[in-house]
């Protein structure tokens, strides 16, 4: 027995019909309906869209009709059903509605029109059919997205063209603060982001979210990519090879339409900030190579190798120690312990990078050895002072026997600082003269 559920309003059996028919494509049963009175002023859908495929229309009675649809709250109309569907017929359903006067700008609950949803769904040609009957361009719906920021986020890139070239606004941005430009860049949509920039969206507006990023820097906030890891050593695989292809492409895109490569975040945070604490070293090499400024430091004093030193960014602190050395002279280094690479590193007891940091040429001063913390002091101040004071010098051996290595440490960290801190040849030297310093 079937239960038919009401609902608050209840549409007439023909506007039910036009709504099932409109979900199969039947083109001819929507003209018949459309010529027998069915309106489209009625919300309803049904989950039965695509079980509707009688040949003869007559065959459909008010009463399976009235049963068969379930009215759901939407307020969606048979040109939102049309402008959503991917059906090849789904042109000549829309065409058929268009011409029976169906309102162009009539809005879901969602606040989104037909022409949200077809360029949602990436069909060009019902944007292009919308435009010519009057569809607004620039409607927003309730996340504050224009058509043209949905067809940029997806990537549907006719669509945007189509947008474009009709005049919707390039810069208007939604309930998050993003413009098109924006949300095309975070997509990775390489060609949606190309048109943009062709029709001269601005490239360094910043965004009205709380961060005010440009789409160079929001594009550098969301590229972290995942990278596996073999027992050879690290790989890439495919699709992050091609990803990190794309997001190339991309950067190239913006540096041509003249990006700035030294706009800041509201906190303060360059593109070098941001690259070191998502990104790759790829695009790390890219922005040095392509003239970043590698002297910029945020709110909190921090340098980009202060902040990969603090995150303990093994890699990204090596790469920037070997292709900006002048990091190591910044004078904000020595301003707080924050901002110290060398009290940064001790903290993490990162020593694989402190011994890059020393071979560099780096030497912490008294204010810095004096904020190390109170839980590693006895360890990294021994280190810290030999490597100040004695590197290189005849008496180092005696000293470090004497002060750094006598009965303080374990023999797993006596191992670490060998391998980590201590010079090839100071290596031998010690393991010849003092091997019971390791082995005791």
């Amino acid at each position: 027995m079937y239960c038919y559920k009401s609902t608050a309003t209840r549409e007439h059996p023909l506007d039910a019909a036009l709504s099932l028919a409109i979900g199969a494509n039947q083109t001819e049963h929507v003209k018949l309906l459309i010529a027998n009175g069915a309106t489209f002023q009625q919300n309803g859908s049904t989950s039965f869209e695509q079980a509707i495929k009688a040949e003869n229309l007559g065959a459909l009675t008010p009463v399976v009709v009235i049963i068969s649809v379930r009215l759901t709250s939407g307020n969606f109309t048979p040109l939102h059903k049309a402008a959503a569907s991917k059906h090849e017929d789904a042109l000549a359903m829309l065409n058929v509605l268009l011409s029976a006067n169906a309102r162009v700008n009539h809005v879901t609950d969602s606040k989104q029109t037909a022409l949200h949803l077809a360029a949602l769904a990436g069909r060009s040609d019902m944007v292009k059919r919308l435009i010519e009957c009057g569809a607004p361009l620039d409607l927003i719906d309730r996340s504050g997205s224009s058509a043209l920021s949905l067809a940029a986020c997806a990537g549907h890139v006719d669509c945007v063209r189509v947008l474009c070239t009709a005049g919707a606004l390039l810069n208007i941005p939604n309930r998050t603060g993003l413009s098109p430009l924006h949300l095309a860049v975070v997509g990775r949509q390489v060609n949606a982001t190309k048109v943009l920039l062709k029709f001269n969206a601005l490239v360094n507006n910043p965004s009205a979210a709380k961060e005010s990023r440009t789409p160079l820097l929001e594009f550098l906030a969301t590229c972290k990519l995942h990278r596996t890891e073999t027992s050879k050593g690290k790989t890439v695989s495919l699709s992050t090879r091609l990803k990190t292809n794309r997001e190339i492409e991309i950067l190239d895109s913006l540096r041509y339409a003249n990006a700035s490569f030294d706009a800041k975040d509201a906190e303060g945070n360059s593109a070098l900030h941001l690259c070191v604490r998502y990104g790759t070293e790829e695009l790390l090499d890219y922005m040095i190579n392509h003239g970043v400024n590698t002297m910029h430091v945020n709110h909190i004093a921090h340098s980009a190798l202060s902040l990969a030193c603090s995150r303990d960014e093994t890699s990204m602190v090596i790469k920037l120690i070997q292709l900006c050395p002048e990091l190591l002279q910044h004078p904000t280094n020595r301003q707080t312990s924050a901002s110290s690479p060398f009290v940064n590193l001790h903290r993490n007891q990162n020593f694989r990078c402190l011994r890059y940091l020393f071979e560099a040429g780096y030497r912490p001063n008294q204010s810095e050895l004096e904020h190390l913390s109170p839980n590693s002091n006895r360890k990294c101040a021994a280190i810290a002072k030999y490597v100040e004071n004695e590197m290189g010098q005849p008496q180092c051996l005696t000293r470090l026997s004497r002060v750094a290595f006598r009965n303080q440490f374990s023999r797993d960290f006596r191992h670490s600082v060998y391998q980590m801190v201590l010079p090839t040849q100071l290596r031998s030297d010690l393991l010849l003269e003092s091997p019971y310093l390791f082995y005791s």
